[in-house]
């Protein structure tokens, strides 16, 4: 009861927005871009609770709100407190990519191989987000995926 308790106090208490940011980088793999690896990523899938550079930023603004919901670390400061703090820290890029790159086969070209190139990005993100080609396959999906 009190451990609810304290959760629901600690939902409603406001978190100054440098420190809820903090705590987002903090978390494993949140140093770098879940999609390319570029450094320092300041922008946030927040149903997916992953970091993001700018440039990645952009094309999962394409995939539309219904796949990723893109916000600003720095601009939209009102996001990181209470349950979206908690959710942003509890995932992290490198515990989200271990599901959803699992199954990328080694010849996918990355955005990080043609940082200059937006189809090559646009590509990746694309599938594995849009189509979620590389996501983890559980047990008992082979047999009613037809083998690929």
């Amino acid at each position: 009861f009190f451990s609810s308790l304290e959760t629901s106090l600690h939902a409603l208490i406001p978190t100054p927005a440098g420190m809820g940011i903090e705590e987002i980088q903090k978390v494993t793999g949140n140093d770098v871009c879940v999609d390319c690896d570029a450094k320092n990523p300041d922008w946030a899938s927040i149903n997916l609770g992953v970091l993001m550079c700018l440039e990645c930023s952009g094309s999962h603004r394409h995939l539309g709100v219904h796949i990723s919901q893109v916000r600003s670390l720095k601009l939209d400061t009102e996001c990181w407190q209470g349950e979206m703090l908690e959710f942003m820290c509890s995932v992290g890029n490198a515990a989200f990519n271990r599901s959803w790159e699992k199954d990328c086969p080694p010849w996918i070209i990355h955005p990080e191989e043609y940082p200059y190139l937006p189809f090559v990005r646009e590509h990746y993100i694309s599938q594995k987000y849009l189509y979620r080609k590389f996501l983890r396959k559980e047990v008992g999906d082979e047999a009613g995926s037809g083998g690929g």
